[in-house]
């Protein structure tokens, strides 16, 4: 999309005519970014975006074809669109509000959380995932 300046893991960007109103989009539809990876020099310039992120099962970084200058994002889903489309219509199937998230209580729950305590109770990592 080469919207450089969108901080996909905030989802904060500059208050332009650009970033903002494809940043917006993406929030009100639902919309989550899976490329977490650079594809451009330092940037996050090409997108997968997915209402439904559980539907991607890998994603790989490829080199450019070509002349390009961007990565080549590869991915594969999960299910087909019969078994997706089926979902969504049986009610089984959420998508992200993110305009009613309460960033300000997550931010301060997190915050209370004592985390090197609780990273050295837990030897490995099942044992720590089982307290989530």
């Amino acid at each position: 999309m080469n919207l450089p300046k969108i901080d996909w893991v905030n989802l904060t960007c500059p208050d332009d005519k650009v970033h903002k109103p494809f940043l917006q989009f993406c929030i009100s539809a639902g919309y989550t970014q899976c490329v977490d990876f650079v594809t451009n020099g330092i940037n996050i310039l090409d997108d997968v975006l997915c209402d439904y992120e559980q539907i991607i099962c890998r994603l790989t970084c490829l080199p450019p074809m070509g002349r390009s200058d961007h990565a080549v994002v590869k991915y594969v889903t999960a299910v087909t669109s019969n078994v997706y489309t089926a979902a969504r219509n049986s009610g089984n199937f959420f998508k992200y509000d993110w305009y009613k998230a309460d960033y300000p209580s997550k931010e301060y729950m997190l915050g209370a959380i004592n985390w090197l305590s609780l990273l050295s109770d837990y030897p490995n990592a099942t044992e720590f995932y089982s307290v989530f």
